[in-house]
């Protein structure tokens, strides 16, 4: 299945530049770019996944083509193997490919989902269509652009990505008032970290004092779902959140409304099934958790998070009623940092996590 030209490969390539262009609006699928090329190899119909619950990259570059198109001698590139399992919102991707006698076909990873997995090449195979698959040169590519789609399908629970701000004396808050603590630039960078999760969590306490909106004012992609931990259901969100769509975690009431869900746990602190439970239920692959601080301390205790950014202030601060920023267990390693406008952006990656 490997026996690719150097063409394939940076045809594949332009899968993948392809697949990012659907910003958040697949989440919780993943992205994926595609695209064909006819008897000469030249690209004659490219696509990506645009939006969850709509065709998909393969379905939507073959509609590109006249329903009476010769598909003879074509190939089809698609960054994600094509699925072939029809419990979901769409048909299977392989039956059209089977329906239109696309010859070859060229696969950048396997689908990590169970219910694919190979069973998307085998069944082309099965029907005497030539696969060629470049998995071992494309899996970090696949697993950088669809983070939370591996941890999804592995561990059963949405990506988590921790942030903050900070200052150069590890004060990130004060129980009385908001610190500003970033600039302009890092807020931008934020803002692009929201738009590649699907949900942003915040405790009540940083909604009270901090008033954030937790929206994307600088960023391209649809707005988050707010989820906020509110152990007595205390807060109307629709007070802070006027026509968002969120979800208030408490041990009070369990409700549904037009844009705002509560959902009843037994215990806040149960992590790996509140987690599981909002994946499940409410199909959310990737939170962004913004705080506070006992939030963050709790879920980095419990082991069971994946990404985190700290944004460093190099100046310090002193305040009447200080909160100080956890830190990174030695079960992480620092993968990057980076300056923005004199603020130092560190990123962290928890190596526990098999999947990443």
């Amino acid at each position: 299945m490997n026996n690719l030209s150097d063409y394939d490969l940076l045809l594949l390539k332009r899968c993948f530049t392809l697949a990012e262009n659907a910003f958040n609006y697949t989440l919780p699928n993943p992205k994926v770019g595609a695209l064909i090329t006819n008897a000469y190899g030249n690209v004659i119909a490219e696509a990506w996944h645009q939006k969850f619950g709509e065709p998909h990259a393969e379905v939507l570059a073959i509609t590109q083509l006249p329903q009476n198109f010769d598909y003879h001698d074509c190939t089809l590139y698609v960054s994600l193997e094509p699925c072939c399992h029809s419990h979901k919102k769409t048909p299977p991707c392989t039956d059209l490919i089977l329906q239109k006698k696309i010859p070859r076909v060229v696969i950048g990873t396997l689908d990590p989902n169970p219910h694919v997995q190979g069973k998307g090449i085998q069944k082309l195979q099965q029907a005497g269509i030539k696969v060629f698959l470049a998995h071992q040169q494309f899996e970090p590519i696949q697993k950088n652009i669809n983070k939370h789609f591996y941890v999804n399908q592995i561990h059963h629970r949405p990506l988590i990505t921790l942030k903050w701000a900070e200052y150069q004396n590890k004060i990130m808050g004060d129980t009385q008032h908001r610190l500003f603590i970033s600039n302009p630039y890092t807020q931008y960078f934020t803002h692009a970290l929201r738009a590649n999760h699907q949900a942003i969590l915040v405790g009540k306490n940083t909604v009270l004092i901090d008033k954030p909106q937790l929206n994307l004012r600088y960023a391209i992609g649809k707005n988050p779902t707010i989820i906020l931990l509110d152990t007595h259901a205390e807060i109307n969100p629709q007070q802070y959140f006027s026509n968002r769509h969120g979800i208030t975690i408490n041990k009070k009431i369990q409700d549904q409304k037009v844009h705002w869900h509560f959902l009843q746990v037994h215990d806040m602190h149960d992590w790996k099934n509140n987690l599981s439970t909002i994946y499940k239920q409410y199909q959310i692959g990737s939170i962004l958790i913004e705080g506070g601080s006992t939030i963050l301390r709790s879920i980095l205790s419990t082991g069971l998070w994946d990404y985190a950014y700290v944004i460093v202030n190099p100046e310090t601060i002193s305040t009447k009623n200080p909160v100080y920023a956890p830190s990174i267990n030695h079960h992480a390693s620092l993968q990057v940092f980076e300056t923005i406008h004199n603020h130092t952006v560190f990123q962290w990656k928890n190596l526990s996590i098999k999947s990443h």
